[in-house]
């Protein structure tokens, strides 16, 4: 399955290929286009599996709300979300303490391989 929605400022597609689920995101991620993110990791998630791939490497800003978004997101699932992080949003998971709650890959390929 897969769907698109989009923003001005945020692109995201969900695709189901296998047993996780992956979001792609591109743009920003901030108070106006966070609710973009968080409906696309509620479709994710509806399928209820052990966690989600976020692939972020094509965001440049990560704000405090999206953040929260991928907190919540996380704490729906069995596992740490998986998640892409590009330096723009690596630097603010880290400076925030909020790294802890995910596990951070540098790669859509890396964060696939990851062991459960």
């Amino acid at each position: 399955m897969d769907e698109q929605d989009q923003t001005a400022l945020l692109q995201v597609e969900v695709v189901t290929t296998g047993p996780l689920p992956v979001v792609t995101a591109s743009g920003e991620v901030d108070i106006v286009s966070a609710p973009v993110l968080e409906r696309a990791l509620r479709q994710a998630l509806r399928q209820r599996p052990r966690t989600v791939i976020v692939d972020l490497a094509g965001i440049s800003f990560l704000g405090s709300v999206g953040i929260g978004v991928l907190a919540a997101a996380g704490g729906q699932c069995p596992e740490l979300l998986r998640i892409v992080a590009s330096h723009p949003v690596r630097r603010p998971l880290e400076l925030t303490g909020a790294a802890n709650l995910f596990v951070l890959c540098d790669s859509l390929a890396a964060a696939i391989a990851q062991p459960a």
